[in-house]
């Protein structure tokens, strides 16, 4: 704590005397002043007696608090029962004054600051129950929204039209409370909803009922369980089996009041028909008095024979189920009645039923005391697959599977917490990073009822995470054993078992609990011990560097995120989070995990850092990830930015390497615009970067060259420029750079004009480079499915796609993994099943308009119309052809060969012949100029087609022979059989015998 500070959830309670200056007209004024000072006491006593705290008298107005000093979970209800009551007490004053006196209350829940004992810091929550109370009419009561939530199950309350308040910029839900009812929880559960699990449970509770009323026996049978986890319902499901065959009586322990120690017995008392005639009159005096319904008075001893008489008189004819609620409330001396009977009933059948949170065996470790006659239990959570099927019996089923798995995740299996988020995702599916007020008022009361320096520990672990180490909070808080071993009996948390076995650590027991420690703590302490935290860990040697960079950058960003929620500046800390945060994010880039990367990378970008070259370098980083991840719109903001700093710092090196990012970006996104600018702008980029030395940008530059040359399908001239953005990439150590070209190697074997065998082996090697990384791997997978699938292997190249769709997967490489459609696609084409590769391809065009790729989407459309043709679907082939036509650039060579030959087959298909013969001949010329024997033996196949149907048979024969010629030169076995066995046939083949075998080199396919 700082200066005894800490935040609280509390009701406040603002009551006013309205308009008092007629009453002192009639009366003296120290008349007045005393009936006054009569009012305030006895409004003080009824506060009190709930629980509140009158923070000040303003004038004529009573400002009460209701969980200061202690929090309660069920302050709010408190507030309004309080409210009521004072609002009755009311006229009890006005019988003795001349004239009567009205009032109007106000009340609101909400956070607060409170310090030392009493002082309570205001704000926004202080003034809305002041403003309600203002705006509520003569002796009316309103409550605001979080008030009426935490209590609307317990009051007859209707809703007033919205309040524009003063200070308020959106009007203010209330409602005007008519009554409240007596007994009544504030949130009642849900119990027509199916009970899920607790079959074992159930046995064991039924097997004691049945021995009780067998044996005529009494039986203390306790369920024990955190809030919320489901023992009352199991309860009452018993009672459903055997309401029919015994008498039930229902007691419940209150939290608060002044009752008497036997209050949960009044209810019982009271339920029955004629005491005295159970009992007998001397008997039935004590049981009233110690109900509190008489005035007889009796020592302990009696009163306890008394109310064991009435319990076996009431048992003497049927088996009794004596049910007492919330027993870790009671008092002690009723704790010890509950035991006294367990211990002497005779010849009864009574079943004893304690439902209790564990909070009972803290104060009662021999609850029970070892008797051969009392059985306890602990309910645990409901497992994953229970939390799921309730979730569905509670209404949940048309909650999107997304937000299920976050109801689900955060419940952790307490079946109220999985209810309440159902009910407040179905109202509101925005709020499902809120916790449910009722959650946080059970989950709070019960961090409050903790000593101080246990709490303290709790918070501390608090801001460790969810997950903590002994050390970590240790090093905040001391020596904390004694505090985390109490914290373990009290099933706070519970010890976990993390791989690095040396340390002792621990995970809160409920992500909740970790929460509401944690909104516990003021802002500035948080702070402070974030701060703290990150220090350590960065001294740390325990953790691998990539781990810690990670955590210590989260501390120190919480802490910048606090402190500009608290109006301050912290220029050192975000610079520090930065810092962090880039480093970690740079590893995640490295490996190449694109989502890791881009999480952290963005937050990098958000911490108000100032404008320096290293934010430059980072948002150059976050662009990269953001392009992986598919993002590639704010990828071009983020580039943006950058190429705006660099030049606003005059910075000649940043400017040129934010250039040749904007021309990869434009490879995707424009990439007609890229073909006029990419090689410009990488001839500029390498006579800068060669200038200052900056190998990093001299590889990317140099891979800008290769992509342009790639594109083309001029696989000599890329291997050429691959020479130097390899030399560069590994000059600047950086292993990313490496793969990155790496990767465009392994894509020229596919296109180029090594053959297949030696491809695919070339290709196996390059993924072992020292270099290479996990999406390299995948690139590989990707390229050797489709060599694979030339040369007829197609069980071994669909497994190898397989392969590489995990891995992308697994590293969130969206925009990779929707280029490489274009290679399963192909894969299906060559295997003949182009149902599978329509699938495929469609698949891939979705994504890739999704994302905005427009080169890729050449690629795949066009072979999405080679799929489509196959099957017979012209129209649809067309289309396809169209949407290829429009997204290639004129360097993309392989898209504009590809859509060309389905094209050109369609016009011969249609008898215009001249349209066809234009479209080949483009198709032939486009690809004779290029490295690869494939796109050059697809467009030669095409061609045979065509003047086939031109009715020229030795052209057609011409072409098909070439085409063989050119599919074995690059041990293409599956193109190569085909035009053999096209040319074997009488005469030239037929367009719709021929348009079987596709094109096959997906260029670009991811580019680099």
């Amino acid at each position: 704590m700082v200066n005894g500070l800490s935040r609280k959830t509390v009701t406040v309670l603002f009551s006013d005397v309205v308009d008092s200056t007629p009453l002192g007209e009639g009366l003296d004024p120290e008349s007045l002043r005393v009936l006054m000072g009569s009012y305030f006491d006895e409004m003080r006593a009824v506060i009190e007696q709930h629980g509140g705290t009158v923070e000040k008298y303003i004038g004529d107005a009573i400002m009460a608090v209701f969980g200061i000093p202690h929090v309660h979970e069920d302050d709010a209800l408190r507030a309004v029962r309080a409210a009521a009551e004072m609002r009755e007490a009311l006229a009890a004053v006005n019988a003795r004054l001349p004239r009567p006196i009205a009032t109007r209350t106000g009340i609101n829940t909400g956070e607060v600051v409170a310090g030392g004992e009493h002082t309570l810091v205001t704000g926004d929550t202080v003034n809305i129950a002041a403003r309600l109370e203002r705006a509520a009419d003569v002796n009316a009561i309103l409550i605001g929204a979080a008030t009426y939530h935490l209590v609307r199950d317990a009051v007859v309350a209707e809703p007033v039209e919205s309040l524009d308040l003063k200070g308020k910029s959106m009007p203010v839900d209330a409602w005007r409370l008519t009554a409240v009812i007596r007994d009544a929880p504030g949130h009642s559960r849900r119990l027509d909803s199916p009970l899920v699990g607790r079959e074992f449970e159930q046995t064991i509770l039924r097997q004691a009922f049945e021995r009780v009323a067998a044996q005529r026996s009494c039986h203390l049978f306790t369920v024990l369980g955190s809030a919320g986890v489901g023992k009352t319902r199991l309860v009452n499901e018993m009672l459903v089996d055997v309401s029919s065959r015994a008498t039930v009586l229902v007691g419940r322990c209150r939290p608060y009041g002044d009752g008497t120690t036997f209050w949960p017995l009044r209810d019982i008392v009271r339920k029955l028909p004629d005491l005295e005639a159970i009992v007998g009159i001397a008997d039935a005096q004590v049981v009233s008095g110690a109900v509190g319904l008489g005035d007889a008075t009796a020592g302990a001893d009696d009163t306890f024979r008394a109310l064991r008489k009435l319990v076996e008189a009431v048992a003497h004819d049927e088996p009794l189920v004596l049910i007492i609620e919330d027993v870790h409330w009671g008092q002690a001396s009723f704790l010890d009645f509950v035991e006294h009977l367990a211990e002497w009933v005779r010849d009864a059948p009574v079943l004893i039923l304690c439902v209790a949170r564990p909070e009972l065996l803290e104060g009662r470790r021999s609850w029970g005391g070892g008797r051969l006659n009392a059985t306890t239990i602990l309910l645990e959570p409901l497992d994953e697959h229970e939390s799921a099927l309730l979730v569905t019996n509670l209404g949940g089923e048309d909650v999107a599977p997304e937000l299920r798995r976050t109801i689900t995740d955060v419940a952790e299996g307490n079946p109220l917490f999985l209810e309440e988020m159902v009910a407040m995702i179905r109202e509101d599916p925005y709020s499902v990073e809120s916790v449910p007020p009722t959650i946080h008022a059970l989950l709070t009361a019960r961090i409050e009822g903790l000593e101080p320096r246990e709490r303290e520990t709790l918070q501390t672990a608090a801001v460790v995470g969810r997950f903590f180490s002994r050390d970590a909070v240790a090093a905040l808080a001391g020596d904390v054993d004694a505090e985390l071993a109490t914290l373990r009996k009290k099933d706070l948390v519970r010890a976990h078992v993390d791989a690095d076995e040396s340390r002792e650590t621990f995970r809160f027991r409920h992500v909740l609990i970790r929460d509401a420690a944690y909104d516990a703590l003021p802002k500035a302490v948080r702070v402070s011990l974030h701060v703290a935290l990150a220090d350590w860990l960065a001294a740390s040697e325990d953790n691998p560097r990539q781990e810690l960079d990670e955590l210590v950058g989260y501390h120190l960003e919480r802490a910048v995120q606090l402190k500009d929620e608290l109006g301050e500046e912290s220029p050192e800390l975000a610079a520090r989070a930065a810092s962090a945060l880039a480093s970690a994010g740079r590893r995640a880039l490295v490996r190449g995990d694109a989502a890791a990367a881009r999480n952290l990378l963005e937050r990098v970008a958000s911490l108000p850092t100032p404008l320096d070259a290293d934010r430059v370098e980072r948002l150059l980083e976050f662009a990269a990830a953001l392009e992986e991840r598919g993002e590639l719109l704010a990828a071009e903001t983020a580039l943006a930015e950058a190429l705006a700093g660099a030049r606003s710092l005059n910075d000649a090196r940043l400017e040129a390497r934010s250039l040749v990012e904007r021309s990869f970006l434009s490879f995707y996104v424009d990439p007609q615009r890229w073909v006029d600018e990419a090689l410009e702008t990488a001839e500029r980029a390498i006579t800068v970067l060669d200038e200052t030395g900056d190998d990093f940008g001299l590889a990317r530059a140099w891979l800008l060259v290769l992509l342009l040359h790639y594109g083309r399908c001029h696989v000599a001239e890329m291997e050429k420029a691959l020479e130097p953005s390899l030399h560069h990439a590994r000059r600047a150590r950086d292993g990313r750079l490496v793969a990155v070209a790496l990767n465009a190697s392994v894509r020229g074997l596919l296109i180029g004009p090594t053959p297949v065998d030696e491809a695919i082996g070339r290709a196996e090697k390059i993924a072992d480079e020292p270099e290479a990384d996990r999406a390299l791997g995948a690139v590989g997978c990707g390229v050797v499915a489709c060599l694979e699938a030339m040369r007829g292997r197609f069980d071994e190249a669909r497994a190898a796609y397989a392969e590489s769709v995990e891995v992308l997967e697994d590293l969130g490489r969206t925009r990779l993994q929707a280029a490489q459609r274009a290679y399963s696609g192909l894969v299906e084409l060559l295997a003949g099943d182009a149902i599978a590769a329509e699938r495929e391809l469609r698949a891939g065009i979705v994504e890739l308009e999704t994302i905005g790729d427009k080169t890729n989407l050449a690629t795949v459309a066009g072979l999405l119309a080679q799929a489509l043709a196959t099957q017979g679907r012209w129209n649809e082939a067309e289309a396809a052809t169209e949407l290829s036509e429009r997204a290639s650039s004129s360097a993309d060579v392989a898209a504009q060969v590809t859509w060309r030959l389905t094209r050109a087959r369609l016009r011969a298909r249609r008898g215009q012949v001249e349209d066809a013969d234009r479209l080949s001949g483009e198709a032939v010329a486009l690809a004779a100029a290029t490295d690869s024997p494939t796109l050059l033996a697809d467009a030669l196949s095409c061609r045979a087609d065509v003047a086939a149907a031109a009715g020229l048979a030795d052209d057609a024969a011409t072409a098909l022979r070439g085409a063989a010629e050119q599919y074995e030169r690059k041990g293409h076995t599956v193109g190569a059989v085909r035009a053999r066995a096209a040319l074997a046939q009488d005469g030239a083949a037929s367009p719709s015998r021929t348009a079987t075998s596709p094109s096959t080199d997906g260029a670009v396919a991811g580019g680099t």
